[in-house]
C-alpha cells in the first residue's frame, strides 16, 4: 500500500505544453509531497494508493466511533460531577 493519489500533470516549458506525467501525491507532516510516476508503473501505484485509501477509510470510521464513545463518556463524567454537588 502507498500513501497519497496518483494524478497526471502538464508541464509548460516555455511555450510549449508537455506532458502528461504522472505523479504520487502524498501528505507528510502537514506537508504536501510529489513524486514522478513512470507511465508503464502507474497504473500499478494507482492500486496501491486506492488500497490503501480503501484501508484509511476504515480507520477514518473507527476514528469517529472513538470520539464520539469519549465524547459521551466526558459527558456521563460531567453529570456524575454536577449530581456529587447535591449529595
Amino acid at each position: 500500500m502507498l500513501p497519497g493519489w496518483v494524478c497526471k500533470q502538464y508541464v509548460r516549458r516555455g511555450k510549449k505544453l508537455c506532458g502528461p506525467y504522472w505523479y504520487r501525491l502524498w501528505r507528510e507532516g502537514g506537508r504536501l509531497r510529489k513524486r514522478y510516476v513512470r507511465p508503464e508503473s502507474a497504473e500499478a501505484v494507482k492500486a496501491l494508493c486506492a488500497e490503501w485509501q480503501a484501508a484509511m477509510r476504515g480507520v477514518r470510521a473507527r476514528r469517529k466511533v472513538v470520539r464520539f464513545a469519549l465524547s459521551a463518556i466526558r459527558e456521563m463524567a460531567r453529570e456524575v460531577r454536577s449530581l456529587r454537588q447535591y449529595a
